[in-house]
């Protein structure tokens, strides 16, 4: 049973990416347009050459970090959702420990730039301790908010570490 939805939106940082491909493509551009300007001089034909043979590394390796970033987006939403499990199995209250060892992350799914990851709890009374239930008596018992406060926790530390991935797999 599908308990809560952690989520991350990485727009800005797929706008980032683009920038960086649209750039390569430009100073490529620039490059090969720079060697019909030159005729004769030897040597300067090489540097054009090799300016060309850079540009297109360049290019090649932001259309490569552009066409990775959606399986790298999805790794870090999965190891994020660990740490939303962890955390909430870390805040559940303990009787049997049956309720706190079903934590699981379900599938992740995208929408536009918003990557989704579900965590699910499969025990039937998992629902009744998250947000709370009326009792047999009639009286609210009110609920624990495990995994809700385990994702706003884990939201607010969420961009830091993406922060510091991205510098990493961007370069």
């Amino acid at each position: 049973m599908r308990v809560g939805t952690f989520g991350f939106d990485f727009s800005r940082y797929a706008a980032k990416l683009a920038e960086r491909e649209l750039a390569a493509r430009k100073d490529m551009a620039t490059s090969v347009s720079g060697v019909k300007g030159v005729v004769g001089a030897k040597r300067r034909e090489t540097s054009v050459e090799d300016d060309i043979k850079k540009a297109r590394v360049r290019w090649t390796g932001a259309v490569r970090l552009v066409l990775g970033f959606s399986e790298f987006a999805r790794r870090f939403m999965v190891a994020e959702a660990a740490r939303v499990v962890a955390a909430a199995a870390r805040r559940t209250p303990v009787v049997t420990g049956r309720l706190s060892k079903a934590w699981s992350i379900g599938g992740t799914h995208r929408a536009g730039f918003k990557y989704e990851t579900d965590i699910l709890n499969s025990v039937e009374y998992a629902s009744a301790v998250e947000y709370g239930a009326r009792k047999r008596d009639g009286r609210w018992r009110n609920g624990r908010f495990m995994l809700a406060n385990a994702i706003e926790e884990e939201a607010r530390l969420c961009k830091r570490r993406f922060d510091a991935e991205f510098k990493r797999y961007s370069g």
